[in-house]
């Protein structure tokens, strides 16, 4: 299964290091047209940094429901923008029914 990483330049070579195809985004305004590149592509897994999400959600939106390729935020080098667990409650929430966290 082949992986690839979509960010930030400072966050491209440890992800090369794990054997990802690597695709940096130096300017956010080109983080949609890239990440659509991506899409295209025969991968089972995208890691994306969550400083992108904005700028692609419609394009993540347009793939959640397909089986691949899985599309996965990570935390910037600034930190978790708290995206990744929000996506995760929401999947948790439509496919069990499960709130995690224990809210509502």
């Amino acid at each position: 299964m082949k992986i690839a990483f979509v960010g930030e330049k400072d966050m491209v070579y440890p992800m090369k290091a794990i054997g990802a195809d690597v695709y940096p985004v130096e300017e956010m305004k080109d983080a949609p047209s890239i990440m659509r590149d991506v899409l295209s592509r025969d991968y089972g897994i995208v890691f994306y940094s969550e400083e992108l999400h904005s700028r692609i959600k419609d394009l993540i939106e347009e793939y959640r429901e397909r089986p691949y390729p899985a599309l996965v935020p990570l935390p910037g080098v600034t930190g978790s923008k708290g995206i990744g667990i929000e996506l995760l409650k929401e999947i948790m929430k439509k496919a069990a029914g499960i709130t995690l966290g224990g809210e509502e």
